[in-house]
């Protein structure tokens, strides 16, 4: 989905894509590496900070 979402926003120019979801796709690209890393054996220690658990922006209690 990452991807085909910045070729296509990319190549055609029609498809617009704001900054809030860049940085949720740049999230998403850094999760699934991540994961791809950890069933692959390739980091060696997990890290120390935690994840946000959410995509969102906005803070709901």
């Amino acid at each position: 989905m990452f991807a085909a979402m910045t070729r296509a926003s990319e190549k055609w120019r029609s498809i617009g894509v704001t900054g809030f979801e860049r940085r949720q796709l740049v999230q998403i690209r850094t999760e699934l590496d991540e994961e791809y890393e950890q069933a692959n054996g390739l980091v060696k220690s997990p890290k120390t900070e935690p994840r946000p658990s959410k995509l969102s922006g906005r803070f709901r209690a």
